[in-house]
């Protein structure tokens, strides 16, 4: 699963509107928007913290791919 989805799902999940999700975890409401709609990319960390604040454990399954 890509970041986004599991900041759609962690958010779906709080039940916070988007707004009221980054302000809890003091993101930038905008920044946070780009996160979700893969604008731009967290930082796998970040993604990782919001999740343990939220109560739930990210596991990462990397997949080695050709360049």
């Amino acid at each position: 699963m890509k970041k986004p989805e599991i900041l759609k799902q962690l958010i779906e999940k709080s039940g916070l509107t988007q707004k009221a999700f980054a302000e809890k975890h003091g993101i930038d409401e905008p920044k946070l928007s780009r996160w979700v709609t893969g604008k731009i990319e967290p930082m796998h960390a970040t993604v990782q913290l919001i999740a343990f604040e939220e109560g739930y454990y990210l596991e990462w399954i990397f997949e080695l791919k050709p360049i």
